[in-house]
């Protein structure tokens, strides 16, 4: 359980990182090209972790569990008329008892959209812990986004200061690699990116082993089903899926449901059933 906390955490802060808006200068419309938008789209999905279709105004995301007093999730992403990210928020809360919780809220500076900070809340079985996360991110002269510097503070129960500075590649106008370095030099991850022969994204693993996540597609342009496989060393832990059950006009996922697969204690023979975890609703305004 300690084990599967720490990595939703981590999780989250390396999504979190990824979640920052684009400069002005990447959202001059004046001027918007066919090539702009696809950089645009290139960089929104690095930033929210999703490929939006058709003009997106706004997309506001609401994850909900199966009894809404567990816990919820809302996420708001605006963009300009070319496509590039100009705000991002989120809010969460998740509980699953007195003693087990924690509640995150992260926004951008509305004076640097390059900025990002938030606050995190976290207690398990009587260990408190406060986090204050800071986040700026760097383009490069193409415009795209070529890394971040993520600062994480601790007080509490676990009080400690955590640097870590991320370098972005890229190959033929697309992610390739992210590899994160700590402040004292070392490589702490890399993650890698592939893709079909339609150029949608297919693989995305990490250099460590610890996951890897797999996209499945029909005729529409968002993926039918995500499969996130999360591992301790050669151990399957969980497979998380995802589901679109809906999509709208342009092809942008409506409702999605997330499953859980819980391999831990299972011998390699078992295939445990999925359990339906958690819903998610997607809200858009188009230009």
């Amino acid at each position: 359980m300690i084990q599967r906390e720490n990595l939703r955490m981590r999780k989250t802060v390396t999504l979190l990182a990824l979640c920052l808006p684009l400069s002005a200068a990447m959202a001059d419309d004046s001027s918007c090209t066919d090539a702009q938008r696809q950089l645009n789209r290139e960089n929104t999905y690095i930033i929210t972790g999703l490929y939006l279709n058709g003009p997106v105004k706004s997309v506001v995301t609401t994850r909900n569990n199966k009894q809404k007093s567990y816990g919820s999730s809302e996420t708001t992403i605006t963009l300009s008329p070319c496509g590039a990210v100009t705000q991002y928020e989120q809010q969460m809360y998740y509980l699953i008892s007195p003693d087990v919780y924690r509640k995150e809220q992260y926004k951008t500076d509305p004076d640097n959209p390059l900025h990002l900070t938030g606050t995190a809340e976290y207690k398990f079985h009587g260990k408190h812990i406060n986090s204050q996360t800071d986040i700026t991110r760097t383009i490069n002269d193409k415009g795209q986004i070529a890394g971040y510097t993520l600062l994480n503070k601790n007080t509490g129960d676990d009080e400690q200061e955590d640097a870590v500075t991320a370098r972005i590649n890229w190959e033929n106008s697309r992610l390739h690699s992210m590899d994160e370095v700590k402040t004292d030099g070392e490589k702490s991850e890399s993650l890698f990116y592939r893709y079909d022969s339609q150029g949608r994204l297919s693989h995305v693993s990490r250099g460590s082993g610890s996951s890897e996540t797999r996209f499945t597609y029909t005729d529409q342009p968002w993926p039918s089903v995500t499969l996130i496989s999360i591992y301790s060393g050669s151990e399957l832990l969980n497979v998380l899926t995802e589901r679109c059950e809906q999509w709208d006009h342009h092809g942008n996922c409506l409702l999605q449901k997330n499953y859980i697969a819980d391999y831990y204690g299972y011998s390699a023979d078992d295939n445990p059933e999925p359990v339906l975890q958690t819903i998610q609703r997607y809200h858009y305004k188009y230009y």
